[in-house]
């Protein structure tokens, strides 16, 4: 399988660059109760602990890969080592950008907002692009040329696309009427004038201003 024959000798992560220390509920919960009985099903082969939360895969992962405490390996044959999870870094000696999406997976999923890369260029390079099409704030990786051009290509169709989305004032107006029935009767009007603004609508008390002077001026011409 492609996914597991790119392997380096250097260890390649993505950390979590703003460390969240442990609260102390967080730290009773990982004393174990029975330090015997914890003890002797660490002996058995087949045991493994509940998975904290924090540390279970998205639904989707779960299906490609199989834990042994925090080690993850793919499913499918000959199921090597995919990666490791050490709860605020995620590690792998893979560099593909199967393994690397999956690894953003688990750090969105996460909620990290920003992370840290290391490793070998292949692997940071790859992350750093991802990462980076998907709002993560990442150091660890300074980008070339060729990385800002290839993001940058990226982004152009996002561009084109929100360019391309034209604003129907109707839908607008008819979704903000909606809302404007819920309103307290004093704010009504002035709400549905700032929609009006947004979409480039004469708000109604200033269409109606404009029209009574307009209507002024064409009398004093006929006089």
């Amino acid at each position: 399988m492609s996914t597991e024959t790119k392997i380096t000798p250097e260890m390649n992560s993505i950390e979590l660059l703003t460390k969240k220390h442990l609260s102390e509920s967080d730290k009773a919960k990982n004393i174990p109760v029975f330090p015997a009985l914890d003890e002797q099903l660490n002996k058995v082969d087949c045991y493994q602990k509940p998975q904290p939360a924090e540390s279970r895969l998205p639904v989707n992962l779960s299906q490609r890969y199989f834990s042994v405490q925090n080690k993850f390996y793919f499913r499918t044959p000959p199921q090597s080592l995919a990666f490791t999870d050490k709860k605020v870094k995620l590690q792998t000696r893979l560099t593909n950008r199967k393994i690397v999406t999956d690894l953003l997976v688990i750090a969105s999923n996460r909620q990290w907002s920003e992370v840290r890369l290391s490793g070998c260029q292949a692997f940071k390079k790859e992350a750093w692009y991802q990462a980076q099409t998907q709002g993560f704030k990442v150091t660890g990786y300074r980008p070339n040329e060729a990385d800002l051009k290839r993001l940058s290509q990226s982004q152009e169709p996002k561009k084109s696309e929100a360019a391309n989305q034209q604003i129907n004032p109707k839908e607008i107006l008819k979704k903000a009427s909606e809302v404007e029935r819920h309103l307290p009767e004093g704010s009504r009007q002035k709400f549905m004038d700032k929609v009006m603004q947004k979409i480039g609508i004469t708000p109604k008390k200033q269409y109606d201003k404009f029209q009574s002077k307009s209507q002024e001026q064409e009398n004093e011409l006929e006089r």
